[in-house]
């Protein structure tokens, strides 16, 4: 295989490859989105976040389509604790998200959305930048 060959394929590779959040999807609010539209059916989603995608204050699961019931949302930090929330929630046009504060004051490794499989719709995860100074809260 020629150079130019490997280059090209290694380029697709890497461009197809699901991606961490990076700090240039943020909004003008600091918000950045980290899962597109993902379909309930899927059960269970790992979302991979990352240390240079910053420092979250909350996490929203936002419906998209359908109806999705979400079970909980499970956000693993990089120092290797997990909050878990426990959702039990209907997501549809008349309740559209689900939000809550993040609890750690250091970076977000994964979010794992859980889902009923059995729901048909399909939903999308952001999270708001901590600013510079913002405590965590530790009871959320």
């Amino acid at each position: 295989m020629t150079y130019v060959a490997s280059l090209t394929i290694f380029a697709a590779l890497a461009v197809s490859a699901p991606q961490p959040a990076r700090g240039d999807d943020a909004t003008p609010d600091d918000t950045v989105q980290l899962a597109t539209p993902t379909p309930a059916s899927n059960g269970v989603e790992y979302i991979p976040v990352g240390r240079d995608s910053g420092r979250f204050a909350q996490v929203r699961v936002e419906w998209d389509r359908g109806h999705v019931y979400l079970t909980k949302v499970a956000v693993r930090f990089g120092d290797g604790r997990v909050q878990n929330v426990a959702m039990d929630r209907w997501l549809d046009e008349a309740h559209p998200q689900a939000v809550f504060d993040v609890a750690g004051a250091t970076w977000i490794e994964t979010v794992i959305v859980t889902t009923d499989r059995d729901a048909h719709g399909s939903y999308s995860v952001f999270a708001t930048r901590r600013r510079p100074g913002e405590l965590a809260h530790a009871g959320t």
